[in-house]
C-alpha cells in the first residue's frame, strides 16, 4: 500500500492515535472499527482506506508500539564498564523498560491477543527480551576475554540475566498488585540481580561477586 501524504497522511494519523487509544483500554475484542471513527472525526471508509480492516490496523498499531520500544533499548554499559557497572546499568534501564506504563499496557494487549495474532507475540518477544539478550549476547566476549566473565553459552546467559532482572517486579505491576515500583526498590533489586548473576558467572579476573 502506498504510503499516504498531506492530509491523507494527517488522518491516517488521526486514525492510529484514536486505535491506540482505544486498542490499550480495551483490546481488540472491546473495539470496533465505528468507535475508532469515531473518536479520530474520520468515516469508516477513511479508516478501512487506510488499514484495510480492523485487523490491519491492529497489527499496524502493534509494529508502531513495539518500534517505539525497539528504540528505547539501550547498549550494555560504556565501553570501558566493568561486568558490574555495566550489568547493573543495562538492567537497570531494562526493567525501566519492563515496568513502564506503555510497556505494560502493550504486554497486556498482546497477552490476551496473542492466540488470535501469533505475529504479534512473537514480535513483542523479539523486541522486548530478544533484542536485549542480542545486546548482552554481544558484549559477553568481550568480559570473557578479560577474564571477568566465565560463560560458555551466551545467549542462556543473557535471557538467565533478564529473568533475574524481571523476577517478579513485572508481574507485581502487570497483575495489580503494586501500582509501580519505587526507584529505589528497582535499584536494589537490580543490584541483588547482578550479585547471582556473577556468583554463577563471575570469571577468574574480578568478576565473581563477593
Amino acid at each position: 500500500m502506498k504510503a499516504p501524504t498531506g492530509a491523507g497522511k494527517r488522518k491516517a494519523e488521526q486514525v492510529m492515535a484514536s486505535a491506540r487509544a482505544l486498542f490499550l483500554e480495551r483490546g481488540f475484542s472491546g473495539t470496533s472499527v465505528d468507535d475508532i471513527a469515531g473518536r479520530a472525526g474520520v468515516s469508516k471508509p477513511t479508516v478501512y482506506s487506510h488499514f484495510g480492516d480492523k485487523r490491519g490496523l491492529f497489527i499496524a498499531f502493534i509494529r508502531e508500539e513495539v518500534e517505539a520500544l525497539a528504540g528505547t533499548i539501550v547498549t550494555v554499559g560504556n565501553a570501558d564498564d566493568a561486568p558490574r557497572a555495566g550489568l547493573e546499568r543495562f538492567g537497570r534501564a531494562y526493567l525501566d523498560i519492563v515496568l513502564s506504563p506503555n510497556a505494560q499496557a502493550l504486554f497486556r494487549v498482546v497477552l490476551a491477543e496473542s492466540a488470535k495474532f501469533p505475529e504479534i507475540g512473537a514480535a513483542f518477544h523479539a523486541t522486548t527480551i530478544g533484542r536485549s539478550a542480542r545486546l548482552l549476547s554481544e558484549r559477553f566476549p568481550e568480559w570473557v576475554a578479560q577474564g571477568a566473565l566465565d560463560i560458555d553459552d551466551f545467549d542462556l546467559a543473557s535471557i538467565r540475566f533478564l529473568a533475574l532482572c524481571r523476577a517478579d517486579l513485572h508481574y507485581k505491576v502487570l497483575f495489580g498488585v503494586v501500582p509501580d515500583i519505587p526507584d529505589a526498590q528497582r535499584a536494589a533489586h537490580v543490584t541483588k540481580g547482578v550479585d547471582a548473576f556473577l556468583r554463577i558467572y563471575g570469571g577468574p579476573a574480578g568478576g565473581r561477586s563477593e
